[in-house]
């Protein structure tokens, strides 16, 4: 008797699967790849599906969109015969029978799950069989038949079918070069415009990044996230840089109350748009649709384990949970505000806490979308204006975030000028820093863009004063005039 027969796999008996699940979820790619794809990478594989031709499918179809941003059934058939995969994927006709479902979009992390779900079952049958196998061979130590045991049942229980391995070869999912393939663009919550090409712009906040944002106490850190919120929920622009491409935002404060988020966001919404009240009508809808809001003062809130640092709390895997738990949510921006009420206390004293607890932080850049996970951080007493990441606490939290940025008190001849900041770029792994943003607090806390002219007016320390423009003079006229005696 075979260790098939012997563990339950009849010899034509068929291993779990959901073909037209699968036919479905590649159906719905076609329709809306943009909403799609973001739920789906880094999740999900080729090797999931049951049909190598859907395997196929969907691998190919993914490197199209991440190439091209373009994806259409004649792109992908072009693509497929210039791979070679397209005799595997039935030819034609195979790939239109895959693509002839619409399934629907909003079903698509169902379909997905349930994609992962039979496919961890296969592994699971076919980790059994191996075992069974190796308990077969006499001349296997029982030990290492059980070490062997565990690794395939660990490889065979990861999500989306992860190696166990740690390295893999510099190739694309299906198998080409990453020097004759185009790699996908960094995506940008925040871009700085090019005075000299409004078209261009530079990243000023990348996507998928763990951030710090910090400022000395008073300085109006909370009010500046909030007010960040609000432009990438509504597309408006944030102290004149530009929102990339508006989306759905989760706020997380641990400090204030509902009804506190709901005053600030008033103001803000009165410092931008005044009384034009279609465009406060119009931001009401998107921050309804948008934003989500997690108001937790007085509740207990720690994300990392105070006695494991390695481990995430119950409230942890309850944010992860409830924020990955909706298909129709493409993550923009997630805003945790303060930090030392989410990472506990060994998190500003301890390098190896802070950088696990930067990890766990991680987790939330994969949603989909691929979030910025900005953390508010008191500034440490004292900071300086520098370039150097101040907020207080273990090296740990500045090291293992991919940016940060600092609200800066502005000194001016009697001290410190309470109606005037900086916000200054501190550090960004991924590009040059830009210029310090010059900024005033008005009437109910917001703050606007200030000028050259405000802050030399007031005072502050380091500003040269503003150079006025010369008036216009047609210069012809003025040497006709000289030459006609009219002027000295």
């Amino acid at each position: 008797m075979s260790p098939r027969d012997a563990y339950g796999f009849a010899e034509g008996t068929a291993l779990s699967h959901a073909i037209e699940v699968e036919r479905e979820l590649l159906g719905a790619m076609f329709l809306d790849p943009a909403r799609v794809f973001p739920l789906l990478t880094g999740r999900l594989r080729g090797r999931d599906f049951y049909s190598q031709a859907h395997g196929l499918i969907f691998e190919h179809s993914l490197g199209l969109w991440q190439e091209s941003g373009a994806l259409d059934p004649p792109l992908l058939l072009q693509r497929l015969k210039e791979r070679g995969a397209w005799e595997r994927c039935g030819g034609g006709s195979g790939v239109r029978e895959a693509l002839a479902h619409e399934g629907l979009v909003v079903n698509v992390a169902h379909y997905r799950d349930l994609i992962l779900d039979k496919a961890r079952r296969r592994r699971m049958a076919e980790a059994a069989v191996e075992i069974g196998r190796a308990a077969h061979d006499e001349g296997r130590a029982v030990d290492d038949i059980a070490a062997s045991a565990r690794e395939l049942i660990d490889d065979a229980q990861r999500e989306g079918g992860h190696s166990s391995r740690i390295f893999a070869p510099p190739v694309t999912a299906d198998g080409a070069s990453w020097l004759t393939s185009v790699p996908p663009k960094r995506a940008s919550i925040l871009s700085q415009r090019d005075e000299e090409d409004p078209q261009r712009g530079r990243s000023f906040l990348p996507a998928g990044v763990v951030g710090v944002f910090s400022a000395p106490g008073g300085t109006g850190k909370s009010m500046a996230l909030l007010q960040l919120a609000f432009s990438v929920a509504t597309g408006s622009d944030w102290f004149g840089l530009v929102v990339e491409e508006p989306g759905d935002v989760a706020i997380v404060m641990a400090e204030e109350g509902r009804d506190e988020l709901w005053r600030r966001f008033h103001r803000i919404a009165r410092a931008i748009h005044g009384d034009d009240h279609e465009a406060l009508r119009s931001a009401a809808e998107r921050l309804g649709e948008r934003v989500t809001v997690a108001a937790l003062k007085g509740r207990p809130c720690t994300i990392q384990n105070a006695d494991d640092p390695e481990r995430m709390t119950a409230f942890g895997h309850q944010l992860v949970s409830e924020l990955a738990s909706d298909p129709s949510r493409s993550w923009k921006l997630i805003i945790i505000d303060p930090l030392s009420r989410f990472a506990g206390p060994m998190a500003e004293v301890d390098n190896h806490a802070a950088t696990r607890f930067v990890e766990h932080l991680e987790t939330l850049t994969e949603l989909p979308g691929g979030p910025a996970v900005l953390l508010a951080h008191h500034e440490a007493k004292g900071g300086k204006s520098t370039n150097q990441h101040s907020g207080r606490g273990a090296t740990g939290l500045s090291d293992g975030a991919r940016w940060a940025a600092r609200l800066e008190a502005v000194e001016g001849p009697d001290g410190v000028l309470p109606l005037l900041v900086r916000l200054r770029q501190t550090k960004n792994s991924y590009g040059p820093l830009g210029p310090a943003l010059r900024l005033k607090r008005i009437a109910g806390g917001a703050l606007v863009v200030a000028s050259t002219s405000d802050f030399w007016e007031a005072g502050a320390t380091g500003e040269a004063k503003p150079v006025k423009p010369r008036a216009a003079r047609n210069s012809v006229s003025a040497r006709a005039a000289k030459i006609a005696g009219l002027a000295p």
